[in-house]
């Protein structure tokens, strides 16, 4: 856990925390954990407020993005994007 000994916040995508993160967490200088979802039952709040941790979640999305974003997904899975990304990491170009 020596990375957080340098970090006052910690921005997160989903999931939890094991226990042996929120044991480092309370050794460590983090005080602001923010996670990019709207759900946070996957956080032990109480085990965070102890440690002097705030929280925050995304309380709800825009529904105009979440529309492009579906609109994109369905274009790139159509067009085969994706497969086509993967053989140009893997260079193969044919």
């Amino acid at each position: 856990m020596d990375v957080l000994d340098a970090a006052d916040g910690v921005a997160v995508a989903q999931g939890g925390f094991s226990e042996a993160v929120y044991a480092g967490l309370k050794k460590s200088s983090v005080r602001f954990i923010v996670t990019r979802s709207a759900g946070y039952e996957n956080y032990d709040l109480e085990k965070l407020r102890s440690s002097g941790i705030r929280f925050c979640n995304v309380p709800s999305y825009s529904p105009t993005s979440i529309a492009e974003f579906a609109f994109a997904t369905a274009l790139a899975i159509n067009r085969r994007i994706p497969q086509f990304a993967r053989r140009a990491r893997e260079g193969d170009f044919r």
